[in-house]
């Protein structure tokens, strides 16, 4: 049996090296007997970020401070109830206008962003 584990320099898939496709030379797992696969493809993954990707991780942190420091404010002059009140109305309408989306994205299969749909 050829273990991963004592050498690792067979992490990618030798069957892409001999013109096979990678899927074929996956085993399938046999979750009874309790041993993993013999061998492992390559998983076709970009691992790298764009300077774009970036950006937007760092806005959604942002975000997502000023939304909890913003909670505390709201919660000191409001109360729970009413924070959970608005929590609901906003979800509403959040959740409608998904379902507008994907009804919009079933109907006209297109590529494209929501301002796709619009024109």
């Amino acid at each position: 049996m050829n273990d991963l584990h004592e050498n690792p320099a067979h992490l990618g898939s030798t069957a892409a090296k001999d013109g096979q496709s990678p899927e074929k030379d996956v085993e399938s797992l046999d979750l009874n007997r309790g041993d993993g696969p013999r061998h492992i493809s390559s998983d076709r993954l970009n691992r790298a970020l764009s300077a774009r990707q970036v950006q937007m991780i760092a806005i959604g942190g942002t975000i997502g401070t000023g939304l909890f420091l913003g909670t505390g404010k709201s919660l000191a002059t409001g109360g729970p109830a009413s924070m959970l009140i608005a929590y609901l109305i906003v979800g509403a309408i959040v959740f409608v206008t998904m379902l507008s989306l994907g009804e919009m994205a079933a109907f006209i299969p297109v590529a494209g962003s929501f301002c796709t749909f619009a024109g």
